[in-house]
Order: C-alpha cells, then structure tokens, then sequence
C-alpha cells in the first residue's frame, strides 16, 4: 500500500510538472538584443535603446542550451555601472569581446574604453558595441591598473530576432503585473510562512534564489529589486 501511495504522489509531481511546462510558449521578437547569463559583484548592466530608453528583460531560451536567460530585446547598448572601492585618479577600462578570451587577433572586440576617475564613488560607461548581426556569445571586462584589482568577467551574449521559447513566469513577480512591487514581496513572505491558496507558477516566481523552499529570503530579495537595491535574481 505504501509503494502504490508513493507512486501515486510521484505521478502526481510528474503531472504537475508537465503542465508547467506546457504553459511555456514560444513568442516572435521582432527586434534582437543582448541577453546576461552572468552577474558580477558591484556591477549594474542596464540594457538601452539607441536612445538611452532602458529595455525591460524577458526571461527566455535565447542561447539554445538549457534554460532561460535575461533577454532585453531592442537594446543595442548598455549602462555598465561599477560601484566598487574607487578613488580618484585610477585607470578602468572596459571591454566587450567575442567568446570569453582577452582579445588576440582570433576574436573581435566589439566594443573598448578607458576613463580616469575624476572622485570617489562609482564610475559609469556607456557601452556602444558595433552592430551585431548574428548569435553572439560575448563577455563583459572590466578592469584597471589599480594594485590588487581582479579583473571583472560577465558572460552574455546577443541574440538576433527570431523566435524563442519564454518562461511562462517572471522570478519576483509573483502576482503577474509587469512590475517588482511591495505586494510581490509580501506575497512571497505569505507563502513561506504557510498563508494563503497559490498557484504552482506563483510559487515558481517567488522562488527568487531558486533553492526549491519559499523563505524570508525570497521575500527579502524581491523586496529590494522593488526598491531598486538588485538588478537581478
């Protein structure tokens, strides 16, 4: 009896499962764009239009491997914003290449500058790659001539229009708005401590850190993507 109860549960996982998946659809872009796979300590990329409107991402399979990415159609540009420990009078440089090597002469640079920090605080570039025509896996370098600093790497990539499979839900909007709000975060703070009827994709969008378990933390993180303390989950 006890073998049959536990098959039948599996079965019924399996079930739900399946449907979740089945409620992934696969949307027509019309324009391409970059998409993250990656995130860096201290880093904000904020992908823009030519001008300078900020795209809002839409978590889709863009790259062709196994699940989804942070896909900002339309954009052809980006903020990158580094906030680390900056003093005036230091050398950065920022690179934007093709695969993930420092540049030789077997792989393009689409994009390169260098500035010298003016005062303390964060230091901001706007990068403005060449046209990009094509399925490109890309990297992000930020580094410097200061002592000790470790060059910074960010795996992403550019994605021409086309067709691609989205995910059916949005991480940290969890009642389905378009929008990082308060209301998310509470909802989230509902679920982890057993208040509430939620749908399965209302559970898969709180779970921001993707630990399977609805926690405080997942409250707390969609909270400050509402307030704009994180760019990302």
């Amino acid at each position: 009896m006890k073998k049959l109860r536990n098959a039948l549960l599996l079965a019924g996982v399996l079930a739900a499962l399946l449907c979740i998946t089945a409620l992934a659809e696969t949307q027509e872009f019309a324009q391409g764009g970059f998409y993250v796979t990656d995130k860096a300590s201290g880093v904000t990329i904020t992908p823009q239009t030519a001008t300078g409107e900020t795209v809002s991402s839409t978590s889709a399979n863009v790259d062709g491997q196994e699940g989804y990415e942070s896909f900002y159609p339309g954009s052809v540009k980006m903020e990158v914003t580094y906030s680390g420990s900056i003093a005036a009078g230091e050398n950065y440089v920022v690179l934007l290449v093709e695969g993930d090597a420092l540049p030789t002469v077997d792989n393009a640079i689409y994009y390169i500058d260098q500035t010298t920090t003016a005062s303390t605080g964060a230091i901001t570039f706007n990068v403005y790659p060449m046209d990009i025509a094509e399925q490109k896996a890309l990297t992000l370098y930020i580094t410097s001539d200061k002592e000790g600093f470790s060059t910074i790497k960010i795996s992403m990539g550019y994605a021409p229009a086309g067709s691609y499979d989205v995910q059916p839900y949005t991480l940290g909007d969890v009642d389905n708005d378009g929008k990082f709000t308060a209301t998310d975060s509470l909802y989230a703070l509902q679920m982890a401590v057993g208040r509430g009827e939620w749908t399965d994709i209302q559970r898969l969008a709180a779970n921001v850190d993707g630990d399977q378990t609805i926690t405080a933390t997942d409250s707390l993180f969609i909270l400050q993507r509402a307030v704009g303390l994180r760019d990302e989950f």
